[in-house]
């Protein structure tokens, strides 16, 4: 099956199921908004990186249980993925490769 949709199967997805295939389109057209104003100058950047957090958020949140209370201090769903959203797709993605270095020694950002 290809992964790739064609326009025809984008009209029969809109009939079929109509209300997610318009959620699609939408996320997928924010996405590219976003990514396109954040390669821009620094006001650009921003309001990519607004668009790009809130996407983050409202994909995130769905996802996330709730967590049990840890010493008094109850986390809600919604708090985390603020907080995920917050750190953007550069902070996770500094994330991961510091979760890649403690567990296998390697350094990627360190390319020699």
């Amino acid at each position: 099956m290809s992964s790739k949709l064609t326009f025809s199967g984008l009209v029969l997805a809109l009939f079929s199921e109509p209300v997610d295939t318009i959620k699609m389109i939408f996320i997928i057209t924010l996405g590219e908004i976003g990514r396109w104003l954040y390669g821009g100058g620094q006001l650009r950047e921003r309001c990519g990186d607004l668009i790009i957090c809130l996407l983050i958020f409202f994909l995130v949140k769905p996802h996330i249980v709730s967590l049990p209370t840890f010493h008094g201090i109850k986390v809600s769903a919604g708090a985390i993925a603020i907080i995920i959203s917050l750190l953007g797709t550069h902070g996770i993605g500094r994330i991961f490769l510091f979760a890649i270095k403690v567990k296998t020694g390697i350094d990627i950002n360190n390319k020699q």
